[in-house]
C-alpha cells in the first residue's frame, strides 16, 4: 500500500521544482569524469574531462546571468572578500531567496592524483558518466 501523506508533500507542479525532489543524478563515492572549471576553454565540447570521485552533494544556488555556484553563508568569524554575492548577501536584501535565482543539485569532486586543494563544486552539466564513450570523448 502506499502512503498518501508522504507523496502529498512533494509539488504537484512539473518541470525543474519536480526534478530537485528527485535527488541528485550522482552519488558519493561514485567515479565520474569532470570538466576542470577553471580551465578557461571558450567551448566545452573540447574541454578535457578529469577522473574525479564525488565527495557530498548539495542543492545549491546558481546565478543566472553568470551560471556561477553561490558559496553559502561563511560560519564564525574573519574577514571576507568585499563585494561577493553569497546566499546571505541576497536573504538580506529580499526575503524570498529563490527570486531570479537557480537551485540545482552540486557535486563537491575531487580530481584523482591531484592535491586536495582542487576540490571544488561543480554542477551537474560539468561531470560525465565514467563511460568508454566519454573517455573517447
Amino acid at each position: 500500500m502506499v502512503d498518501t501523506a508522504a507523496t502529498n508533500d512533494l509539488p504537484q507542479e512539473s518541470g525543474e521544482e519536480a526534478a530537485d525532489y528527485s535527488g541528485p543524478k550522482y552519488h558519493a563515492q561514485q567515479k565520474v569524469l569532470c570538466i576542470d572549471t577553471n580551465n578557461n576553454t571558450s567551448d566545452d565540447a573540447f574541454a578535457p574531462l578529469y577522473e574525479a570521485v564525488i565527495r557530498k552533494s548539495e542543492l545549491k544556488y546558481i546565478d543566472p546571468t553568470t551560471q556561477k555556484i553561490l558559496p553559502n553563508r561563511k560560519r564564525g568569524r574573519g574577514r571576507g572578500r568585499v563585494g561577493a554575492a553569497t546566499v546571505d548577501a541576497l536573504d538580506q536584501n529580499t526575503n524570498d531567496l529563490g527570486t531570479g535565482l537557480l537551485q540545482e543539485w552540486c557535486h563537491h569532486v575531487h580530481f584523482n592524483g591531484w592535491n586536495s586543494r582542487w576540490d571544488r563544486w561543480v554542477t551537474e552539466r560539468d561531470i560525465f558518466e565514467n563511460t568508454i564513450e566519454n573517455r573517447k570523448r
